[in-house]
């Protein structure tokens, strides 16, 4: 599973199956970011980074950039996990 599960983040007691692990829950923070609901999620997120990405990347140069993409997605994944900490469903 790469979509983030605020409970097994959260709970250290809860684990999912070895055939699904994949990944550590710490770092379905990463994987998360790169799952879509479906083609308009994945195309309205295109869209917008192509519209305000190239921007912010002149401005901070590639390897900045990509640090500021990754960290910015880590933070919005743990914001929304933390609006309900129990929560089993993935998020995309």
């Amino acid at each position: 599973v790469f979509g983030m599960i605020p409970a097994l983040l959260f709970d250290g007691n809860l684990r999912l199956p070895e055939e699904i692990a994949l990944v550590p829950p710490w770092a379905t923070l990463l994987t998360s970011m790169f799952l879509h609901g479906g083609i308009m999620h994945l195309g309205g997120n295109m869209l917008f980074l192509w519209i305000f990405g190239d921007n912010v990347e002149v401005a901070l140069g590639h390897a900045r950039y990509l640090l500021f993409y990754l960290l910015c997605g880590a933070a919005a994944a743990l914001a929304q996990a933390l609006l309900d900490p129990g929560s089993k469903i993935p998020m995309v």
